[in-house]
């Protein structure tokens, strides 16, 4: 819903001068149609504008804080949000590594840091766990925020075991 050319900042500007909804959920994507686009699905759950940015902050990452910041600002919620598959907005932020984000969440729009996947009951170091994210050092913001090593998900597994389960 942002644009991911020129600039996101100023089109978000307009749109919440618009009356954009912060908290509206976006269309389902599914297959493509046969022009190529995107397949609007009524009885699919949708995602809300924080996660889908979070979600496609490589597009436009130096963007991502300075829209984040303007979305909660202006009353969207950034704890207790989850995606079309359960998925936080930490988590999301922490699936696309983006570390000014996840500062962003944990600091100023201060979200749970133990927040649970409302599917799989991950939190967001499972997320960072699971993936090749720890060559980053990701994982060290949850840590550091408080994150419970011992957390674990539906099916039993802490952060260590999903980590050692990807390798």
């Amino acid at each position: 819903w942002v644009p991911h050319s020129g600039d996101p900042e100023a089109t978000l500007d307009c749109l919440l001068r618009l009356g954009a909804r912060v908290n509206a959920r976006s269309w389902a994507r599914d297959e493509d149609d046969e022009e190529g686009g995107d397949v609007y699905v009524p009885d699919r759950p949708h995602n809300p504008p924080l996660i889908e940015l979070l979600q496609e902050s490589s597009c436009f990452s130096k963007w991502v804080v300075p829209c984040a910041d303007k979305l909660v600002t202006r009353g969207a919620r950034a704890s207790g949000v989850f995606s079309a598959h359960g998925t936080s907005a930490l988590a999301a932020a922490v699936l696309s590594r983006n570390d000014p984000a996840i500062r962003f969440l944990l600091r100023e729009a201060r979200v749970p840091v133990d927040e649970r996947n409302t599917v799989t009951g991950e939190t967001a170091l499972h997320a960072c766990a699971s993936g090749s994210y720890d060559r980053d050092g990701i994982y060290r913001l949850p840590l550091n925020a408080g994150a419970d090593p011992n957390a674990t998900d539906e099916s039993g597994r802490s952060p260590l075991l999903a980590c050692l389960m990807q390798r």
